[in-house]
């Protein structure tokens, strides 16, 4: 029986990667530098990144099916996403190891995070993944979709082990950092994101901060604890008590007539003033 695997560079993109990576690492460590590494998986398999012929399945290195003892070969996919969950782990690993080895780990600040909740679709990872106790996940505005792993790391600037019940967003990430490379944002533009670094650092205290989505069909708010959401944009808005129900299972809208009211308000004004710039 043949064997169909997929292409070497499919199954070896998380390594192609590392490689580059790192030695851009060592060729730069002399000077600052900054590195975007956007692995692709494990986002779930598309027929579009494969050859004719070849199957739609989970891709990765013969090396992270050994680690469980399974073949390269299975079709079971649960045990193929974990083969690409340690590739992805194996590579990055080897970017900060390599960071030791150039001397410049103590003086680099790693970010690392996900872009969207696991995908809770059919053949998209219904299958293999899960957000549990968040409800639902990637392409939604549930919490499931938009709230993600981050770990950050910066030698003698953050503690280790610290965690934050202070909500960022991925936007916060260009002013903090310009901003630890001793640079200035622009006046002549908006930003929507925030110089966090204070907050990492445990020297600000928890400040409330409202957030505003839209994605598809989908709107959300989050303002401190509270959070509005609606499927559609002919529907109406639904609020939920994230420090109490965190999975949003139950509507509190009736409860809290006027904190709905006004943010159901902030977010009109907010999509209003998107919809002028548009």
């Amino acid at each position: 029986m043949a064997r169909h695997r997929g292409s070497a560079c499919q199954r070896l993109q998380h390594r192609l990667i590392a490689d580059a990576a790192c030695a851009y690492i060592e060729t730069n460590k002399e000077q600052p530098f900054f590195i975007y590494l956007p692995f692709n998986a494990p986002h779930f398999p598309g027929a579009r990144n494969k050859q004719p012929g070849q199957p739609n399945i989970w891709q990765a290195p013969d090396v992270a099916f050994k680690k469980y003892g399974y073949s390269p070969d299975t079709r079971d996919e649960k045990k193929r996403y974990r083969a690409v969950v340690t590739a992805l782990d194996t590579a990055i690993g080897r970017v900060l190891t390599q960071l030791d080895q150039s001397g410049v780990a103590d003086n680099t600040l790693v970010i690392w995070y996900s872009d969207n909740g696991a995908f809770m679709l059919k053949k998209r990872g219904l299958e293999v993944s899960s957000n549990k106790p968040l409800r639902d996940g990637g392409v939604t505005l549930w919490e499931g979709g938009i709230r993600v792993p981050c770990i950050i790391r910066y030698p003698g600037k953050i503690k280790p082990g610290t965690e934050t019940d202070q909500p960022f967003i991925s936007l916060d990430f260009l002013p903090t950092l310009v901003q630890r490379a001793g640079g200035k944002l622009p006046t002549d533009r908006q930003f929507d994101g925030e110089d966090i670094w204070p907050m990492l650092t445990g020297k600000a205290p928890v400040a409330e901060r409202t957030f505003y989505f839209g994605y598809r069909k989908f709107s959300a708010l989050r303002r401190g604890r509270y959070k509005l959401v609606r499927s559609n944009p002919r529907g109406s808005f639904m609020m939920f008590d994230l420090q109490t129900d965190l999975s949003e299972t139950t509507d509190i809208s009736e409860k809290l007539p006027m904190l709905k009211s006004k943010l159901v308000q902030a977010y009109n004004n907010w999509a209003h003033a998107w919809q002028k710039k548009e």
